[in-house]
């Protein structure tokens, strides 16, 4: 019995000795993520002595909408109108305060406190936000044939630096990262990867970045796709191919962003937006001068690799390593059709935050749908810093990888 017993025992360890090995190269990478996340915005997640709600717009402002709204996701509710200001002011309408959002439902799991959200399960719910930016990238890079370190690299800073790891707005940053979600099934589908289905799930990761608050990462966002698109049909021989694909993405992003989009659009017309140029209706343009006090000017570029470029919104800072890499991705791989994507799509990004000395910006604000509601150009670091991120994901696979990425 007892050597029978033994036998038994070193069989069991025998397989789950098999099992992790077959296992656990799947799940080291993405806990690798989650992990180098955590070991960023420790402070947040691992003390209660800190927060990122010390502005006043966000304890005033950010942090009642997402009590309000909490609370009657608890109630089996959807907080669709807020009787609580003014004489009542429909939350879905204004777009930002993210009532469609799956980020908001998500928050709705955490306990209450006298029926109150907690600001620690707040911060809890800020990281976690990033941990989604750090898988999304992950899965984009390994689709693009990096290793996994590189993978674990690149997708480590698109979350924790750049646009995600320097905006404070939940309602700015839930947006913005689903681009390398919209990218993986973008880049599957012109590749010619089972075309339509993935140009479907590129279109819906787009209408969920317009589903989770604030328009302007979306609207960026929709550029960034709108170019690379644009870009498919001018090679010859897939140009009704590439149009296929395209209409099918634009259509289903038009379908599931029409939850948030259609209210917005009823709202817009009956109220007035308050700018720095006074109230403004539906019919009225956010004048240029808005858009160039919410861009970059020349000597801000400094601080790609300097810190201490706080703008309104973001901070452009990106970082020599990050940079260095995204340098090496260019040099060592510049054949390789998605690396020259990403160097186009990084300085595109880069020349639209540059509203006030760039001409074509101007164009675009005055021909370009929704670019002069969106009033804040440096959001497109969103794009700049994916783009990075990505060149330093395949920067470092061709660094480790001993020569160029494959073509």
């Amino acid at each position: 019995m007892y050597l029978e017993s033994t036998t038994r025992a070193s069989e069991f360890a025998a397989e789950a000795g098999k099992w992790a090995r077959r296992v656990w190269p799947r799940f080291w990478p993405p806990l690798s993520v989650v992990a180098g996340v955590v070991a960023v915005f420790w402070k947040l997640v691992l003390t209660k002595q800190y927060t990122f709600l010390g502005s006043p717009d966000l304890a005033n402002q950010v942090m009642p909408w997402l009590g309000a709204q909490v609370y009657a996701i608890r109630h089996w509710s959807i907080l669709l109108w807020s009787p609580y200001e003014w004489f009542g002011q429909s939350l879905i309408g204004q777009v930002q305060p993210g009532v469609t959002s799956p980020f908001t439902f998500l928050l709705a799991l955490a306990p209450l406190h006298n029926g109150q959200i907690q600001v620690f399960y707040v911060h809890i719910w800020y990281v976690l936000i990033h941990c989604a930016a750090g898988l999304f990238a992950y899965w984009l890079f390994v689709d693009l044939g990096c290793a996994a370190g590189p993978a674990v690299l690149g997708a480590i800073f698109y979350a924790t630096g750049g646009f995600c790891g320097n905006t404070e707005w939940p309602q700015q940053l839930a947006p913005a990262i689903w681009a390398p979600l919209v990218f993986l099934f973008l880049l599957r589908s012109l590749r010619g990867r089972a075309p339509l289905r993935n140009a479907a799930w590129a279109g819906a990761a787009l209408g969920v970045s317009w589903l989770c608050g604030h328009h302007a990462p979306s609207i960026a966002l929709t550029y960034a796709v709108a170019g690379v698109g644009a870009a498919a049909l001018f090679r010859r021989g897939a140009r009704a191919e590439a149009a296929l694909r395209l209409g099918v993405l634009f259509a289903v992003m038009a379908l599931v962003a029409a939850v948030q989009a259609l209210p917005a659009a009823e709202y817009g017309k009956l109220a007035k937006r308050w700018t720095a140029t006074g109230a403004l209706t539906w019919k009225d343009k956010v004048e240029y001068p808005e858009h160039e006090d919410s861009g970059l000017r020349p000597t801000d570029l400094l601080h790609l690799v300097m810190p201490g470029g706080g703008g309104l919104r973001s901070d452009p800072f990106t970082g020599t390593v990050a940079l260095s890499l995204a340098g090496l991705a260019v040099w060592s791989s510049f054949r390789r059709r998605e690396v020259r994507m990403f160097l186009l799509l990084a300085i595109a990004a880069l020349l639209y935050t540059l509203s006030r000395f760039d001409p074509l910006y101007g164009i675009l604000y005055a021909l370009g749908p929704m670019v002069e509601k969106s009033r804040a150009p440096i959001v497109a670091l969103s794009v700049f810093h994916f783009a990075v991120a990505s060149l330093a994901a395949l920067g470092a696979n061709a660094l480790i990888s001993g020569g160029a990425a494959q073509c």
